[in-house]
């Protein structure tokens, strides 16, 4: 069960950073 929780949460946690990746990169190009 370990197996498929753990690569589990680390996609999560990588969206969640790709998002935030995202995020930040959208509110830059407004700046300009």
């Amino acid at each position: 069960l370990e197996g498929t929780i753990k690569p589990f949460l680390k996609k999560c946690e990588f969206g969640n950073d790709a998002n935030k990746l995202g995020a930040l990169y959208n509110y830059l190009q407004r700046q300009e």
